[in-house]
């Protein structure tokens, strides 16, 4: 995930959810996607890539995460804070043929921040990889931000090229392995392919990921069973699907 709107939003969670327990109301809605339908009797490359339990860890992009906006945008004082993300992530929640619900993660000021988006897949021309357009439904976004298009998968790592609706800014690439494999590393051909098309390398992962991941889930229990005492039966019911749905509460209500 590359563009600037998205740190907008991890920056005002983190900064809520680090602070206090709040009492939210739930008033989740399916955004409406205009994508051309995929044709039913052709599955995708892509969707091969997000058809897993394991987790996706972003590897390797080619772009920074400074963002432009300022306290007065966000509504909160961000001076003298390091904004900084690092160990993101992919978790899927479920998926069909033609879309796919997930979580896209990261860690930001030492706290796990996470948020809800609807990937709906769709083919351009004769492309049997496949794209997705990505839709923030935890920001009660309708229309979709960015369109990720795979451009290398091999059953383990993949490798994206990311293009944004909402900003004017060059495309941006991303690759992403399963979690299986994320001590062997991208394979050759994987590699080669980032490196002839994507050309900048930022690494993303690093070995100590996973530990600062749990710790930040084990804090984010701690707030979202404050948080569903303060909401009751309401909150109880809402997480029922677990901790990724109810910290998905924060993002529906702050944008």
């Amino acid at each position: 995930m590359k563009y600037g709107f998205v740190k907008e939003h991890l920056i005002k969670v983190i900064i809520i959810t680090g602070t206090t327990a709040l009492c939210l109301n739930v008033n989740a809605e399916q955004p409406h996607d205009n994508t051309k339908e995929t044709d039913a009797t052709k599955v995708l490359r892509i969707v091969d890539v997000f058809n897993t339990s394991e987790v996706l860890w972003q590897y390797w992009k080619n772009y920074t995460d400074d963002s432009d906006a300022t306290s007065e945008d966000i509504g909160v004082d961000v001076s003298g804070l390091d904004l900084t993300t690092e160990c993101a992530f992919i978790s899927i929640y479920n998926i069909t043929s033609t879309d796919v619900n997930f979580y896209y993660n990261t860690m930001m000021m030492n706290q796990l921040v996470r948020s809800h988006y609807l990937g709906h897949f769709f083919a351009e021309d004769n492309d049997e990889l496949g794209s997705m357009n990505v839709t923030d439904i935890s920001a009660g976004d309708k229309d979709p931000f960015e369109v990720m298009k795979l451009g290398y998968y091999d059953g383990s790592c993949s490798v994206f090229f990311l293009t944004s609706y909402t900003e004017n800014s060059d495309a941006g690439c991303d690759m992403y392995l399963r979690n299986s494999h994320i001590s062997t590393g991208p394979s050759k051909e994987c590699e080669d392919f980032y490196e002839t098309y994507c050309m900048q390398k930022t690494k993303v992962y690093e070995s100590t990921c996973p530990d600062k991941v749990r710790e930040g889930e084990e804090e984010l229990q701690i707030i979202m069973t404050k948080n569903n005492k303060c909401m009751g039966n309401t909150g109880a019911a809402y997480n029922r699907g677990g901790l990724r749905d109810a910290h998905a509460v924060y993002f529906r209500n702050l944008s």
